[in-house]
């Protein structure tokens, strides 16, 4: 074996860990829960860079050098390592040619929308609105709103 072949070898078992450090860093910023994981996000993703830098002479590696300047909020450095750590894994995902393998099909993407209280519409009954959800679900389904009338 090459040593080529053992730093690719060890740049494609560095995508799983950094793909991970990416994926709960973007949850714990879309859920705010980044307080107090600052520290272990900036020495993971360090150690992440650190070896991808010894398997590789690209000089991109360097530009993604954490530099955290003193005064930044928990939140502040969450973000810095989260986009570096997709920067990373950009790069690692390029060089090894495994672009999108290994996320299965959910991917773990979170989205978030209103909360929605529907207890107080403002002159519209009940009745009304419950109809307008039956409609809406029977289009999911493909049903008419005839046949889920019968279906009752």
């Amino acid at each position: 074996m090459t040593p080529t072949d053992d730093k690719l070898r060890q740049m494609i078992r560095l995508i799983p860990p950094a793909r991970a450090l990416r994926d709960e860093l973007e949850k714990a910023l879309g859920l705010e829960t980044y307080e107090g994981v600052a520290a272990a996000a900036i020495r993971t993703y360090r150690g992440l860079q650190a070896a991808v830098a010894a398997n590789s002479d690209d000089p991109y590696v360097a530009t993604l050098a954490l530099e955290t300047p003193g005064g930044t909020t928990d939140r502040q450095k969450v973000a810095e390592v989260n986009l570096l750590a997709a920067q990373l894994v950009a790069f690692l995902e390029g060089q090894t040619g495994l672009v999108g393998f290994g996320q299965g099909s959910g991917d773990n993407t979170v989205q978030y929308g209103p909360h929605i209280i529907m207890q107080h519409v403002d002159g519209v009954h009940a009745s009304t609105i419950d109809r307008m959800l039956e409609t809406a679900g029977a289009e999911r389904t493909g049903k008419s709103e005839q046949e889920s009338q019968k279906a009752e």
